[in-house]
């Protein structure tokens, strides 16, 4: 299974468009992508102006280049494209998956990523199965998603948590 993590910058002027979008139809239009198995989008503020953040997982990577499209649109909520510019997506082999119920509105994403070092992954997946688990039935984790990818020579890891709410930060 892939793990996706898609980051885009909504184009000036689009954001109501885009909020409307997420909220009327993303869903409906995402249950029909073939390999599509969840999706999160999620939404900040930065200097370059709000930001896109899509994390979704696939069945395989097959699913994702049987779309046609650019690697780097946002496959999971194609009708977005024409509202966001500088799309740029990473794939991941997703490690650990759960999730516990979804959020509606006062859901937080967070995403860590970070370089594990060589010969302690196994360890590593470990202890973080162990502590996704405990977060998950009793903190306000909601779903823990952890893809990794080998750059270079070693593993690189990205986490995509997301939380009830601020207060479960």
């Amino acid at each position: 299974m892939i793990l996706r993590v898609l980051r885009a910058r909504v184009i000036p002027g689009e954001e109501a468009r885009l909020e409307r979008f997420v909220r009327d139809e993303a869903i409906a239009t995402a249950l029909q992508v073939q390999g599509l198995l969840s999706f999160q989008p999620a939404v900040r503020s930065t200097k370059a102006g709000l930001e896109l953040v899509l994390v979704s997982t696939w069945t395989d990577f097959d699913d994702i280049a049987a779309l046609g499209r650019s690697l780097d649109a946002p496959l999971a909520m194609l009708g977005a494209s024409p509202m966001l510019t500088d799309g740029h997506a990473e794939h991941y082999e997703l490690v650990i998956g759960e999730a516990r119920a979804m959020p509606l509105r006062a859901a937080k994403l967070r995403l860590t990523r970070l370089p594990i070092k060589p010969n302690v992954e196994a360890a590593y997946y470990d202890a973080v199965r162990e502590w996704a688990d405990s977060l998950l039935d009793q903190a306000g984790l909601v779903a823990f998603s952890l893809g990794g990818r080998v750059v270079g020579r070693q593993d690189d890891i990205v986490a995509a948590m997301i939380w009830q709410d601020e207060a479960a930060l």
